[in-house]
């Protein structure tokens, strides 16, 4: 940790009884980063504050926080809330931010302490600590195609992947459709929706995300698995693109995504006849990503 103390006039300020020291707290501890560097995992919330000052006088000050990180809530759309980096909160006190990436790296803040007498003090501290980030292994192409019913044509997407992660906490997958193609019976105007009622799915055709254990192999796996389908009017048209967020939250923390899985279909039938186009090819991934999902509007089951 290094501090740096100026001031206007040293001989009246007593600039030096001034020793400032940065805190941090998150994953359940309060550290003072003179003397460690902890490890905080991606999408807890952190707290940054500065101990050792005087708290009867006014201050100014700005944080330099290393990046990856949000540390402002903020409304997408009517229903779609999410998060961002807003660097006019940095003059703040203290600090609240939560990492969507890793390494972490230095963290310092210069303060100006302000005197009665017009005088003041300025105040520079930094510190260190590191940030944790899951990743994502093991994924598989379990099914995928058209299939023609005797009142329907629907199509079958099915993927797996094991999140890694040395935090307990809770995994699941978010799911954004979009169509720019008026054809199509998933025409979405060319906006974004989320695609379905709930925002995170834990398992095919199941609401809510899944419990994560570190030690237990089992709740370590995700599936997606999506079967629209389209009635005959006489035909149906199915043409959209989606993309599929893997997200991790843990425990107490926000969800954060480690990975994107993309796929399409483009199928036509009708009822008598086959299925031409027949597209609807694996899914493409997963690709590493730390974006949060966003939709401009929801596309109910």
């Amino acid at each position: 940790m290094n501090t740096t103390l100026l001031g206007t006039d040293p001989f009246t300020v007593e600039a030096g009884k001034y020793t400032p020291t940065i805190w941090a707290r998150g994953n359940g501890g309060n550290y003072d980063l003179s003397t460690n560097t902890p490890e905080f995992c991606v999408g807890q919330l952190l707290t940054f504050e500065v101990d050792g000052l005087p708290s009867y006088l006014d201050s100014d000050q700005h944080w330099s926080l290393p990046g990856n990180y949000v540390n402002e809530i903020y409304q997408y759309s009517s229903s779609c809330s999410s998060y961002r980096q807003n660097t006019a909160l940095l003059t703040n006190l203290y600090q609240q931010c939560w990492y969507v990436n890793k390494p972490g790296g230095t963290i310092s803040v210069g303060i100006n302490l302000h005197f009665s007498n017009g005088q003041y003090v300025s105040v520079a501290c930094d510190g260190a600590f590191s940030i944790y980030r899951p990743t994502v292994s093991a994924f598989h192409h379990d099914q995928n195609g058209f299939e023609k019913l005797t009142f329907a044509l629907q199509g079958t997407m099915m993927w797996d992947v094991t999140v890694d992660s040395d935090y307990p906490g809770f995994i699941g997958v978010t799911q954004i459709i979009s169509c720019n193609n008026n054809v199509s019976d998933y025409y979405t105007s060319g906006y974004d929706l989320l695609d379905g009622d709930a925002e995170i799915y834990g398992e095919p055709n199941g609401s809510g995300p899944k419990q994560y254990d570190p030690d237990d192999p089992m709740s370590q796996n995700t599936t997606l698995g999506d079967t629209p389908w389209d009635p005959f009017n006489p035909c149906a048209n199915m043409i959209a693109n989606f993309t599929d967020y893997v997200r991790f939250e843990p425990s107490g923390g926000i969800f954060v995504t480690l990975a994107t899985v993309n796929w399409h279909m483009n199928g036509h039938a009708c009822i008598i006849g086959g299925i031409q186009p027949n597209d609807l090819p694996p899914a493409d991934g997963p690709h590493d990503s730390d974006a949060f999902p966003l939709w401009d509007d929801v596309r109910p089951e």
